[in-house]
Formats: structure tokens, C-alpha cells, sequence
């Protein structure tokens, strides 16, 4: 697989040229050949290396026109390169970059990043419409920051089918101490709320000034960042008297920043308007244990973000009373204050790290990624691709499922009855065992196993793995996993079209989150179907620890690059000569 990430300018100044950065640094970490082209923001076209796997294409500018790069040399190098790139993943909202993709000729799969409206710029709007439109009806998914602002942008109204949510990650924020030491002692026996954006109308700074009036004199707000509005903010603040309360701290420099994050006792995001619609800053602060006050901004993702009740709260947009009233609830007590603090930085953990943005989007690319190689070589000659070829052994392979699984579930069916008395003479409880996995797609299905366990044996809600000597197995039980009999109904999975008699095993979304944190790849697997029979289970047993399960992805892998009918056959047989000669995995 190879991406393109296409959009902006670079270096990085804000948030859509950071999240294609870090993509194209996560993706191409994995060993996925991860480009990025973008305007330069000065000097030559030219092509810069991030790593092994990676490029980063800069297009030379001939001047910026609206906030849009006008660079014609994105055209004529992405018309150049764009044959070599599997997937073009385009970040709008980005004039310049629509428009190269549109001459570029390019006839591959297309991802649309949305990662915001056009508000502000009406008139060049009207010149980009048709081409926004023509990008919309080429992207194979549109993909945004969060659902709720795709589903309240008026201009992707009709195209829920195709949309997919992908929440921007980041790396932990990590303060200096003693940079964090030097500013407490600076405001010492004060609550610090921060703030950090560009001095612009939507940031709302100046409710937030406002707002300042409503505090007690034990705090004080701190405004980091450059912008045209300053100079009246300046003018506010002096005018209401807060030279005491309020502080507009300029430039805050990046190895800076993260320190005043860090003294933070809150941070607050006052934004007013749509044009903010995710704010990464609030995830900054939520990933060093600060909580966050935002604000309810209608269709925007910035209440999605910050949960309110759980990492901050959310105030009304526009009225400086409800922004003070929800910062005094969040720092006027010690003990609240810790648990706000250890829920923000959960929050954070759990839905914003940069692992899980890049895991995301890798499954996003491989959803339905079989289907999508059978049409695009169906619709090539077979000269080009030996799509033919391809389709008839993937064809085949179904094939042989549908015929094996039914022949088995026949020849077998005795063995069935037998194993059922047992099961029910055994132990209490049903003989089948059902849970619910994650197959091929991404698509959650029914696995089918004769139960080995006592009932109930995850009663307590933790989900957990089968170990030698566990103590939640019967005696039946032990005998059908050691003999690998307890997988004879996934027969009926495979017949049904959930599995297939050969490909990885299939794991519950439990652990298959666990996995991802450690490797994001496993979405690869989602591209086919999984197996009764696997490669790596034959040389790797069962996986009962997270080493195992790292080690068991890494061959599922080289299966899911490597298969041919040939290698499933003599899996099949591998592993039906090792059942029979007694061995265990």
C-alpha cells in the first residue's frame, strides 16, 4: 500500500498541516510507504526525506492569494507522481491541492479529509464550489475529525454512507518541571487559567477577558499567542481595570509552550464560531492532566471533544458569565480539581493519542479492501494487473470454504451429538458458545465454539484469555481444547460466509484495541476473512500473553501478504496431521 498525503503547506503551522504530518510520520513508521505534498511556503520545488518510508514533496509558491498557496508546480508534480501512490488522502479545505488532484489524471482510490467548512473565505467559495463538489463525488470516504461536524455541514448533506470518523491524536504533551516550577512561582498562590490561539475574531478571547471580571482575584488568565486583535484586547483589558487579572503573553515559542500547559490549573478554549471545529489544544492540555473549558459551538466538534462532566466542561459560545461559572466549578476545590485532572488525561489515553489516530486511519484505508482490489483489477486488462487471475482465486477460495465447511459439518455431524452429551453431562449450561469477534471489514460477527468453560466464566464483565491449567475450564472442556475440537462449529461460520477454513484468528474488539496499542497494522488483517485454520496459531500456539498476540500479528501478516490457495492447502493439512499426532497449540 502506498499514500499520498496531499494538501496546505509546509512547515507546520496549524492544525490540518500538523495532522497530515503526523499521519504521514505514524504511517511510515509501520513500514507503509507514506508521502506528503504540499506548498512550500518558500524556496525551490524540492523533496525532502522524514524517513525510510516517507517524503515530504514541497512545491514551490508563487504567492499566497486568500490563505491558499498558489503553486503550479503541485500540479505538474503530482500529475508526475501520482501513478505511483495506491491511495491520494487530500486535507480540505485546500484550494490549490483540489485543484492538482483534478488535472492530475490520477484514477485511484481518493480519501477526503474534512477537516472544516469554507466560513470565512465567501467570495473564493464561489469560485471553488464546483470543484469542492467534483472532490466530494470522487472521494471513495469522506473522512473528518469528528461525525458531528460531518453531520452538520450543510455542503456533505446526502453523503452519510460514505462518511468516517477519525479523531485527531497527538503525542503527550511534556512540560519541563522546572520551566512548570518557574511559572507557579511566578503567579505563586494563584489558579492559572490558560489559553492558547491565534488573536483572531473566533477564538472569542474577548469573552474570555470578560469573563475575568466574574473570577476571584486569586486568578488569573494567561493569553499565549500573536494575532491583529492585541491591540483592542490590550485597550480591553485596560479599560475594565484586569492589568492584574488578565496577561497576554505574545509568542509562546514550542519549546515553551508545553510548560505553561503544565502550570495550567484549567485551560479554556472561548471559541464562538464554527471555524473552530476540533481544537487541538484542548487535547493538549487534556494529555498532561489539565482539564478544559470550551464551548458549545453549534455543529462544531469542540463540545465532542471535550466531554463535558468528564474531562471539563462546556459553556455557552459568546457569554463571558457561563465561561466564568464553568471555570470556577472546575478549580474551586482541591479534591474535584484531582479528579477532573485524572479524567482529562484518561480521556486523552483513551480516544486522542497519536497511535490511535494512525491505527484509525490505516482501517479506514483497509475497510473493504478486497472488494475494492477485485473491482479496480477487474477494470483492468489482464495484461496490466491479471485481475482475472486474481478474482478467480479469490473466487475459488470461497469456493472451497463452502464446500469443505459443508462436507465437515456432515461428516462430523456424529462427533457433534457425542460432544454435546458430554458437554451437558459435564458442567451446567449450553453446549455452544457464542461471543461476539471482529471479522473481515473491520464487521463485528457471532464466533461458534463448544463451550470448554464453566457458565458464565467472565461474570465480573473483564474480558479474559484461556491459559494452561486455567481454572475456568471443565474437565471436557480441557479435553476438547487440547484435541482442538472445540472449533468444529466455526464449520457453520465459514459456511455462512463470517470465516474462512484458512486466514488469522478472529479476536474480540477487547483486545484487539490492546493489540492496535501496540501495533497499529492490526487493522491490515480486516482485509480478509478470518480463519479455523491459521499459519500463525500451527507455529505460535495459542496467545495468552500480549507478547504472543504481537508475535501471532506479525505472521498473520506475512500470511495476509504472502497467501496463495497453495499455502492454504498445506496449512490445512499441517495442521490436521498435528491434531492427530496429539500435538498442543
Amino acid at each position: 500500500m502506498r499514500i499520498l498525503q496531499l494538501g496546505k503547506f509546509y512547515p507546520v503551522r496549524g492544525g490540518v498541516e500538523k495532522v497530515m504530518y503526523d499521519l504521514t510520520r505514524g504511517i511510515s513508521s509501520l513500514g507503509i510507504r507514506c508521502d506528503m505534498m504540499c506548498a512550500a511556503s518558500e524556496g525551490p520545488t524540492r523533496v525532502e526525506k522524514v524517513n525510510d518510508n516517507a517524503d515530504l514533496i514541497l512545491c514551490h509558491t508563487v504567492r499566497k492569494v486568500a490563505g491558499t498557496m498558489l503553486s503550479p508546480a503541485m500540479i505538474t508534480e503530482l500529475r508526475r507522481r501520482c501513478g505511483d501512490y495506491d491511495i491520494i488522502h487530500i486535507h480540505h479545505p485546500d484550494p490549490m491541492a483540489a485543484l492538482a488532484l483534478r488535472l492530475s489524471g490520477y484514477k485511484g482510490r481518493v480519501f477526503l479529509h474534512w477537516h472544516s467548512d469554507i466560513l470565512k473565505q465567501k467570495v473564493l467559495l464561489r469560485f471553488y464550489r464546483p470543484l469542492q463538489n467534483w472532490l466530494i463525488d470522487r472521494a471513495e470516504k469522506i473522512v473528518g475529525t469528528t461525525l458531528h461536524y460531518l453531520d452538520n455541514s450543510p455542503w456533505l448533506e446526502g453523503r452519510e454512507d460514505r462518511f468516517e470518523e477519525l479523531l485527531i491524536g497527538i503525542e503527550p504533551v511534556r512540560p519541563d518541571a522546572e520551566g512548570v516550577a518557574e511559572i507557579k512561582s511566578r503567579y505563586k498562590g494563584r489558579k492559572i487559567v490558560f489559553s492558547l490561539g491565534r488573536l483572531v475574531e473566533y477564538k472569542g478571547f474577548e469573552n474570555l477577558v470578560s469573563a475575568a471580571e466574574y473570577l476571584p482575584d486569586d486568578c488569573v488568565v494567561l493569553i499565549g499567542g500573536t494575532g491583529p486583535l492585541r491591540e483592542s484586547l490590550e485597550s480591553m483589558i485596560r479599560a475594565k481595570g484586569l492589568e492584574n487579572k488578565v496577561e497576554l503573553l505574545g509568542y509562546l515559542p514550542d519549546d515553551v509552550v508545553y510548560d505553561w500547559f503544565g502550570a495550567a490549573d484549567v485551560f479554556c478554549l472561548s471559541s464562538i464560531y464554527k471555524t473552530e471545529a476540533f481544537g487541538i489544544v484542548q487535547i493538549e492540555a487534556m494529555s498532561c492532566g489539565v482539564p478544559v473549558v470550551a464551548t458549545r459551538i453549534p455543529g462544531s466538534g469542540v463540545p465532542v471533544v471535550n466531554a463535558d462532566g468528564v474531562s471539563g466542561l462546556n459553556a455557552e459560545p459568546g457569554s463571558p458569565e457561563s465561561l466564568a461559572s464553568a471555570l470556577m466549578e472546575i478549580i474551586s476545590g482541591q479534591e474535584d480539581w484531582k479528579a477532573w485532572s485524572e479524567r482529562a488525561l484518561d480521556r486523552y489515553r483513551t480516544f486522542f493519542t497519536l497511535e490511535k489516530m494512525v491505527s484509525g486511519c490505516i482501517g479506514i484505508y483497509e475497510k473493504n479492501r478486497f472488494n475494492m482490489i477485485k473491482e479496480e483489477q477487474l477494470n483492468m486488462s489482464d495484461e496490466e494487473s491479471g485481475g482475472l487471475a486474481i478474482s478467480l482465486k479469490l473466487g475459488l477460495k470461497r469456493l472451497c470454504d463452502i464446500v469443505v465447511s459443508g462436507l465437515g459439518m456432515v461428516i462430523f455431524s456424529p462427533v457433534y451429538v457425542i460432544i454435546v452429551l458430554a458437554i451437558r453431562l459435564d458442567s451446567p449450561g449450553k453446549a455452544i458458545f457464542s461471543q461476539e469477534r471482529i471479522g473481515k471489514g473491520g464487521t463485528p460477527f457471532t464466533l461458534l465454539k463448544f463451550r470448554t468453560m464453566v457458565q458464565d466464566a467472565e461474570n465480573d464483565g473483564v474480558p479474559q484469555l484461556c491459559a494452561d491449567a486455567d481454572s475456568r475450564l471443565t474437565k471436557v472442556g480441557a479435553f476438547l481444547r487440547n484435541h482442538h475440537l472445540d472449533e468444529l462449529p466455526q464449520l457453520w461460520n465459514v459456511f455462512v460466509g463470517d470465516m474462512s477454513m484458512v486466514g488469522y484468528r478472529p479476536e474480540r474488539e477487547y483486545f484487539i484495541e490492546r493489540i492496535k496499542e501496540h501495533n497499529p497494522d492490526y487493522s491490515r488483517l480486516f482485509a480478509m476473512r478470518p480463519g479455523v485454520f491459521s499459519y500463525a496459531t500451527l507455529y505460535n500456539g495459542y496467545t495468552a500473553t500480549m507478547e504472543k498476540m504481537l508475535t501471532r500479528l506479525k505472521m498473520d501478516l506475512e500470511y495476509l501478504d504472502n497467501w496463495t490457495l497453495w499455502t492454504d492447502i498445506k496449512i490445512m493439512f499441517l495442521t490436521a496431521v498435528a491434531i492427530l499426532t496429539g500435538k498442543r497449540f
